[in-house]
């Protein structure tokens, strides 16, 4: 396939919503490796049941960031 559907889903805890904004990429040879790959790592660490840690970057939306000790990309400049 050569197509991927990209979705953010963001959950407003205050109005107790989900928003959703999904769209239709075309994706290149060098992406699809990478989001196969990335699959396959979660995957393993659903199912070896390991904490995978924080991630580089979080969204500076986030509802946890003030608990988790997260970092953004603006607080890291």
């Amino acid at each position: 396939m050569d197509l991927g559907l990209l979705c953010h889903v963001r959950l407003d805890l205050v109005e107790e919503r989900v928003y959703d904004r999904c769209e239709l990429k075309v994706l290149g040879d060098g992406i699809r490796t990478e989001f196969l790959q990335e699959r396959d790592r979660r995957l393993q660490v659903l199912e070896s049941g390991s904490d995978p840690g924080l991630p580089k970057f979080c969204d500076a939306e986030c509802p946890f960031l003030n608990h988790c000790g997260g970092k953004t990309r603006e607080s890291s400049t």
